[in-house]
């Protein structure tokens, strides 16, 4: 009897292992169904999709329900084949109900969801509009009805909690303005009902410069006159957003010598950018400025008083590259000043090693005619924590020193030491290792100063390069000391690869021959200088993009500055303009017209752009109109010369926003 049991525990055991001996498989998996999301909130009206998975079946089709009505009704809401979910016009009572998706294979299968039915959550917020200066803050209020959950989610630019370009937001509605007006100037500040992020509230803020804009430490470069003659100064100084300046250091390289200063000071900015400084040295001179911002990290500034005329600009400094070591790498320059014998102009580039040494640098210099083409210099260059340099350069002539301002590590801003040759000048890291003539490609505009002991002559114009030596499409206007003319003109130019960027151009204009020695900072910037034995010229060169342009090119708010002569003397301007991007502007400017000083002038006028980027802009300020012909290097900055007879000008303009 008990081997009889077993044998039939072992034929079982067999049947089992092998699947009773024919084919077909395991013991088939039961129908299961689940649903996505298995909760939601949804307001009345308003939809939810639904999502059914059915496993182990070929028939993945189900059944939907809400409280076990087939497809529901107008009461409890209504769901569609798909598993959309509306809900009804009024909330039911109670008010949650259940979505249910049934399998179709086995109806005994079923999975389930709560929905709750609520009222459409509304949002208000408070203010709805509202100007901010820069730096300041704003309190927001959400008020979030028809739920519980009254929590939002605060965002700026559609960016939650918004970022520095366009101010920030705390989690309890807090806006804190950038510290320089967001393109367009304004911003959106939303608040979204964190239960349903579809209802939204939002309010238009405005945003203004203030005195906050200027925050941090910056370096400059202004140039001037007065009873004793030209001065050149770099420095740098400390904005506190309070009104205050501290720290301030100057080079002064002036008439009745060479100074090392120290200095402090105040200032405000007001709501179009315009602004007034005003600063005491450690010899107890006090200057008056007035300036633009055209950002947080730039400004435009004059001399406003009655004893001296000047023009300059400052740049946010970044202190990290104040050492030795940050400079390294190519770079390229262009000074400008006095020499033995009137105006002088250089450009050139050198090879900073990072450890003080300059190497491998050459340079062009025409002194009012005297020309010196490819002047080898080596040198030497110390960079103190203050963010202030000195540098030596060794000439096959009198060495030159210089003390210097970091910006960054990709420029600097330079000033003599010696008391002739005197230059100011710019210095500029280069981006490439090496350039060649398809470095210099597509559409430029430039921008160029001459002087002489008796004339002075302004340029701006535009070209194309063809990257293998070209330059086609060119015109310039001039103004040849009230003089003013426009003409054609082309060119050829060489870039050896072996020049680290020094390049030679020679221009065309009617039977005139002009030429050139430029030294590339990167494929979109170059400076030069003209080595023909005339007066001293020397400029730069942008890369032109954004086109073809129009008026509506021209288009926001923009800070602008003009420079030069009339029959009275130096002339100065600092202003802010609005432009409206169909030929009309108005804004604001200050003058010093040779001492006489003018204050919140208004300023009217009109413009027209052609696809080049040539543009004419006729400015009244002050019942008297200058006529202007620009050139923009793009939408948001153009360059521009006064082609009237009666005055002499250059100066240029960049957006604000």
């Amino acid at each position: 009897m008990k081997k009889l049991k077993m044998l039939y525990a072992l034929l079982a055991l067999g049947l089992v292992s092998c699947g009773g001996g024919g084919g077909g498989g395991g013991t088939p998996q039961p129908v299961s169904v689940s649903i996505s999301p298995t909760t939601a909130s949804v307001e009345i009206n308003n939809t939810a999709q639904f999502t059914a998975t059915v496993r182990n079946t070929s028939n993945t089709a189900v059944n939907w329900l809400v409280n076990d009505v087939a497809g529901g009704n107008t009461t409890v809401g209504t769901i569609s084949a798909s598993g959309l979910y509306t809900a009804p016009a009024a909330v039911p009572d109670p008010n949650s109900v259940t979505v249910k998706a049934v399998s179709q294979a086995d109806t005994s299968k079923s999975a389930s969801a709560t929905v709750t039915i609520t009222l459409v959550i509304s949002i208000s917020i408070a203010p709805t509009a509202v100007t901010v200066p820069a730096g300041a803050t704003q309190q927001f209020t959400a008020t979030v009805e028809n739920t519980a959950n009254t929590s939002v989610t605060w965002k700026v630019n559609d960016v939650t909690g918004g970022n520095s370009t366009l101010g920030t937001i705390t989690t309890s509605g807090l806006y804190t303005a950038p510290l320089s007006p967001p393109p367009s100037g304004t911003v959106t500040v939303t608040a979204a009902s964190v239960v349903n992020p579809v209802r939204t509230a939002s309010a238009t803020v405005t945003i203004v410069f203030s005195s906050a804009t200027l925050q941090g430490q910056y370096a400059f470069g202004f140039t001037g006159y007065d009873d004793s003659g030209i001065f050149l100064m770099a420095g740098s100084f400390a904005a506190d957003g309070n009104g205050n300046i501290t720290n301030g250091l100057e080079d002064l390289n002036h008439g009745t010598g060479v100074f090392a200063l120290t200095f402090t000071g105040s200032y405000s900015i007001g709501a179009d950018g315009r602004g007034s400084m005003s600063i005491t040295d450690s010899d107890s001179v006090t200057t008056n400025l007035r300036l633009v911002v055209s950002s947080n990290s730039k400004a435009r500034v004059i001399e406003f008083d009655t004893f001296a005329n000047g023009t300059g600009f400052f740049e946010k400094q970044d202190p990290s590259a104040f050492m030795d070591s940050a400079l390294t790498g190519g770079y390229a320059f262009r000074f400008d000043g006095v020499g033995s014998t009137g105006a002088m102009s250089a450009a050139g580039r050198f090879t900073a090693n990072g450890t003080g040494g300059i190497i491998a640098g050459v340079k062009d210099i025409n002194d009012t005619g005297a020309i010196s083409t490819n002047v080898a210099f080596t040198g030497s260059y110390s960079v103190a924590a203050t963010g202030r340099g000195t540098a030596a350069v060794t000439n096959p002539g009198t060495p030159w020193h210089f003390s210097f301002y970091v910006v960054s590590a990709e420029k600097l801003i330079f000033v003599s030491q010696d008391f002739v040759p005197a230059f100011l000048g710019v210095v500029e890291q280069q981006t490439l290792p090496s350039f060649a003539n398809n470095s210099l490609a597509g559409d430029y505009v430039f921008q160029s100063v001459g002087y002489s002991a008796s004339s002075i002559d302004y340029k701006a114009g535009r070209f194309t390069a063809d990257g293998a030596g070209s330059i086609y499409d060119g015109f310039f206007d001039e103004n040849d000391s009230g003089v003013p003319s426009g003409e054609s003109f082309s060119g050829t130019y060489l870039i050896p690869p072996s020049n680290n960027g020094r390049g030679e151009l020679t221009l065309t204009t009617g039977s005139d021959t002009s030429n050139f020695a430029f030294y590339m900072v990167s494929p979109g910037s170059a400076f030069f200088v003209q080595t023909d034995p005339t007066i001293a010229v020397s400029g730069e060169v942008f890369g032109q993009h954004g086109g073809p342009f129009s008026a509506a090119s021209l288009a926001g708010s923009y800070s602008f500055g003009l420079t030069g002569l009339t029959a009275t003397g130096d002339i100065d301007f600092s202003g802010q303009f609005l432009a409206d991007g169909v030929g009309n502007l108005a804004g604001t400017d200050d003058v010093n017209d040779y001492g006489l000083l003018l204050s919140e002038l208004p300023v009217t006028g009109t413009y027209t752009v052609s696809a080049d980027g040539r543009g004419t802009m006729d400015l009244t300020t002050g019942g008297v109109t200058s006529n202007q012909r620009f050139y923009l290097i793009s939408p948001s900055r153009f360059v521009t010369i006064g082609v009237n007879d009666f005055e002499v000008l250059t100066g240029g303009g960049e957006m604000q926003f």
